[in-house]
């Protein structure tokens, strides 16, 4: 397989696939902000095992597993703000 060229639609269409993703677990969990680094570390090292894992049996769930780990690091980033605040 050859690298192909991914433009700007691509990327903004997957944005929004992510923040759609990020309000459902944000619906599901709440919105009360990681604690430390060390849990934000302790769930994106679950969230990359559950990739892994997917990756593993070869099953369809991996690109939801990567919008999990992305929707923790944009969460985390927010934290990170609303603590500086």
């Amino acid at each position: 397989m050859s690298r192909i060229y991914v433009d700007d639609s691509h990327i903004v269409e997957v944005m929004a696939e992510v923040t759609q993703h990020m309000q459902k677990c944000l619906t599901k969990h709440g919105q009360n902000s990681f604690i430390s680094k060390h849990e934000i570390m302790g769930i994106l090292l679950e969230e990359f095992d559950e990739l892994r894992e997917s990756l593993r049996k070869n099953d369809d769930n991996f690109e939801y597993e990567l919008k999990d780990i992305a929707q923790v690091c944009i969460f985390a980033l927010a934290c990170k703000k609303a603590y500086e605040a």
